[in-house]
């Protein structure tokens, strides 16, 4: 990106930023020492004003207007998601402004039911929209109710809901669209089980949720990626078959959760293949372990997970002659831990 191409981004941010945020006076005195008014910035800036939480942002608007700011479809988004969303996009329809798709993603997105309800009952909207877990549960009944929540979704916001614990959401889903829409399986499960949530789990397997996986770790590494020791516990307790990959230490471990992993170990969970856990922790991107103590890996290796450090060296290298990602700082990483073990690598023996 040239400097010129740069400053005029950055100028046109400011004039952004001042009709969201500044009074009209404070707006007007910006936009005058603005060099780079495009059709497409003038209405994102109009966008901005027409979503400002400043009590003058109609009047914002009408002055935009009166500087060539025209009216387009996607406008009205900001505005949308406001609590006087209704009153606003009302305002704004009947300046000419049209209401669209646009505006009902913008109010899904934000959960917000009351605009939503103005879109969708008083204007009569049913435009093509994404749909998220992220709305709420008001706001995914309207959408429902609507005819805007089509069957083929429901599958994925219910994993969706399962992994983000909201039980609300995904006991209504399995409700009103059956199991057949919210299949009770083991990917759901293992969804459910990476949000920590224990209520949400014993609610699945009171409905006879699947819950063994042959997926790659299971509810186990959900639980453990979570951090939710209770989870595991739960999920040990009620004989929730365990993994023998030893995924769950790997996932604990990359997340420096040496609870989660001391829980697993406690519990009796498998370390895996010989090797596996060490060389998925060395290979995580986690800035903890690249800099200072490798202490999840001490830990793995002090409790007595299985590898053989030179055959991994070796594999390493070979890695990294391939290229492959995160092969070179695995390595390094490796090497480090070899040297605060007191194991001198073989290749730098002299």
């Amino acid at each position: 990106m040239r400097p010129s191409q740069e400053a005029e981004l950055l100028e046109t941010a400011v004039v952004k930023g001042a009709a969201h945020g500044c009074d009209l006076a404070t707006l007007q005195r910006i936009w005058r020492g603005w060099c780079h008014p495009t059709d497409a910035r003038r209405s994102a800036i109009l966008a901005s004003a027409a979503g400002s939480p400043t009590p003058d942002w109609a009047a914002k608007v009408e002055w935009l207007e009166a500087q060539g700011c025209r009216p387009a479809e996607w406008v009205p988004r900001e505005a949308a998601a406001c609590p006087d969303a209704p009153a606003r996009l009302a305002w704004l329809r009947g300046r000419g402004y049209p209401l669209g798709s646009f505006a009902v993603q913008a109010a899904a997105d934000a959960g917000n039911l009351a605009a939503l309800q103005y879109l969708l009952v008083e204007v009569g909207l049913r435009p093509k929209i994404r749909v998220s877990v992220a709305a709420g549960l008001a706001a995914l009944q309207a959408l429902h109710a609507a005819g805007m929540l089509p069957r083929s979704c429901v599958s994925i916001l219910g994993v969706a809901a399962a992994k983000g614990g909201h039980l609300q959401v995904l006991a209504w889903l399995v409700e009103a669209f059956g199991r057949n829409g919210v299949i009770l399986d083991a990917h759901l499960f293992s969804g459910a089980a990476e949000s920590g949530s224990v209520e949400l789990l014993a609610w699945l397997r009171e409905r006879r949720c699947a819950w063994h996986s042959y997926v790659w770790g299971g509810p186990y590494k959900s639980a453990a990626r979570s951090g939710c020791v209770a989870a595991l516990e739960w999920l040990a307790e009620r004989g929730c078959p365990m993994p023998v990959d030893g995924s769950p230490y790997a996932a604990a471990c990359t997340n420096g959760d040496m609870a989660a992993a001391r829980c697993l170990r406690r519990l009796g969970v498998a370390w895996g293949p010989a090797g596996a856990a060490v060389k998925e922790v060395l290979c995580a991107h986690c800035p903890d372990l690249a800099a200072g103590p490798l202490s999840p890996l001490r830990w793995l290796l002090e409790e007595g997970c299985p590898v053989d450090l030179e055959a991994l060296r070796e594999e390493l290298q070979s890695d990294e002659r391939a290229r492959k990602t995160g092969a070179a700082k695995a390595l390094s990483r490796l090497l480090q831990l070899q040297r605060e073990l007191g194991m001198e690598p073989l290749g730098e023996a002299g």
